[in-house]
This record gives C-alpha cells, structure tokens and sequence, in this order.
C-alpha cells in the first residue's frame, strides 16, 4: 500500500496525470454474474439500463468509491403461453426493483419497483422485450435517484462522528486500508468534512511513521554498497512527516558529492516540494481516496449477491 501512496503523491507533485476525484456522491453498480430466470445477456441489458439510469442523472456507477452500491431484484413472477396459429408467444410478467445500499454497513437509501410485460417465441425472447421497457429517461429515475442522493448524504450527516471515531479504531489496530476507505468516503458538503480531512492526514502520519523505520535500513544499507540512485528512490518513499526523514536527508546529504548529479537533481526537487505544504497535503489526501477506492471496490468484487438482497 505504501508504495501506491507515495506513487500517487508524485505524480501530482510533479505534474503527471492525475484523474480527479469526483466530489459528486457516487454510486457504485452491481449486477450479479448468475440469477434464478436470467441468462447472461438478459443481465447484460439489465446493467447496459442501469448504466444509463445512472449516468442521466449524473451518477457516476465506475466504483462503488465509498461503499454504496445500486443492484437490481428481478421477479418473473407470472409466465404463459399463448396460442397464436403458426407459432405459439411466450408471455412474461416481471417485477423489476433497483436498491441502493451500503455493502458493509447494511444501510438502505432507497428501493423503486416497475412492473414489466413481454412476449416472444420462447421465455429468453419474452424476457428481452421485458427488459426493454425500462426506459432510462423516465421520470420515476430521476426522482429515485434524487431522493437516494438526499438520504446518503442524511446518513453521513448523522453518522460522520462515528465513522470518524471508527476509523481511528482501525488505524490504531493497523488496519490502514479500513481506517482510509472509512474517511475518504465522507463527501464534501457534511459538517464534518473538514474533521474527516484533517483525520486522514493525522492516520497517514501514523501509517507512515510506522513503516518508516524499515525504510531507512533500506536506504542506509543502499547507501553502504554505494547503490546512490537506489538509495535515493527508496528515500523519497519515506514521507516528511514520518518521524525518520530528517535522518534519511542527512544520509543523502552526506555522500551527495558522489551522487550523481542528475539524482541529486532529483532528490533536491522532492525536497523542495515538500515546503509546499498545501500541494503535498492534497497530494496525500488524493492518494489516500485511491487508497480507499480500491478498498470498496475490492469488496464489490467479492460482493455474494444472495446476502445482499436479504
């Protein structure tokens, strides 16, 4: 995780490309690879509508960045055959519900169901016209999608202090990644924003004085095989505000006249970015919302479509 920290760190410290964070309350999508009555491409349409539900509304559904995620709950509740001369129709009556919940915690923020009808030569094709009547631009989506925003931004106004006070739990028992996808999942807007924020900052300084220590044997054994470069790229993973950095920038200054002079270029730009205080720490802050991304999305990934629906 370190190193994925102090990556993201660089890259907008020195300029590179750096998506940014959408500050907008996301929603993460989540349909399930096998459901009772569905095939593969029946679920194919199912998310191809949801993405776009979603994205109307300006949802954005690429990560379930902070937990929350929408899934649907199909019902073939009704099916028959219809004699038709030549071919027979098959008819489909279909239940279709959308949920928005946060995949750890339980908490619902909002369910909407439509009744659906197709028919077809066999249920396959019956189904697929069914799935095609749920139209995207449809109003009922839109004030769905509205009343789902204002309940999860109600259930962070109430709950922050408590995801703030359980994050720091985390943090003092070593779980990092748990600590930072608790707070960066906090949106901007809630009253406590600004704590959470200042709370990354104090749980990253602890994370990093805590790998510090094995990150200077690393540097100062480099530095005693004359590995100067390597040494210096493995300086730079150690934070100024880890408790160790001070010793690891006096190690380099001591051998800096047998350092290259382009490395050293190098090391002396990293230390002259860490005076920009406010630069570096949006650069953490932005690193620890990756960081925390990854965290969500891991547990999408690993979500068990049968839990979460009860």
């Amino acid at each position: 995780m370190k190193y994925c920290i102090i990556i993201i760190m660089l890259s907008v410290l020195y300029g590179q490309a750096f998506a940014q964070q959408n500050e907008e309350v996301s929603i993460g999508l989540y349909v399930p690879v096998a459901v009772k009555e569905l095939n593969a491409s029946h679920l194919t349409r199912i998310e191809s509508r949801l993405m776009s539900i979603l994205s109307d509304n300006g949802v954005s559904s690429t990560c379930a960045c902070n937990g929350i995620v929408l899934y649907p709950v199909v019902n073939l509740y009704d099916q028959s055959v219809i004699e038709a001369g030549v071919q027979n129709l098959t008819s489909v009556s279909i239940q279709f519900s959308i949920y928005v919940k946060h995949i750890e915690q339980g908490t619902l923020f909002g369910a909407c169901s439509i009744d659906l009808q197709g028919s077809g030569a066999n249920k396959d094709k019956a189904v697929n016209m069914a799935i095609s009547a749920i139209k995207p631009d449809d109003a009922k989506w839109k004030d769905f999608i509205g009343r789902v925003r204002k309940e999860i931004n109600n259930y962070y106004a109430s709950a922050c202090s408590r995801i703030i006070a359980d994050a720091k739990l985390h943090s003092k028992t070593g779980d990092y990644d748990k600590a930072f996808a608790l707070l960066s999942s906090i949106p901007p807007g809630i009253s406590c924003y600004d704590n959470a924020r200042n709370t990354i900052l104090e749980v990253y300084r602890s994370y990093m004085d805590k790998t510090c220590k094995a990150q200077l044997i690393k540097v100062k054994g480099l530095i005693s095989s004359n590995e100067y470069r390597r040494a210096i790229s493995e300086a730079i993973l150690i934070d100024p505000y880890a408790t160790c950095f001070k010793e690891a920038e006096t190690m380099i200054q001591r051998v800096s006249k047998d350092i290259d002079k382009d490395d050293m270029k190098l090391w002396n730009l990293y230390l002259e970015e860490r005076k920009r205080g406010y630069e570096l720490d949006k650069a953490r802050i932005d690193a620890v919302k990756e960081i925390g991304k990854a965290y969500w999305e891991s547990r999408r990934r690993d979500l068990n479509y049968n839990i979460l629906i009860k």
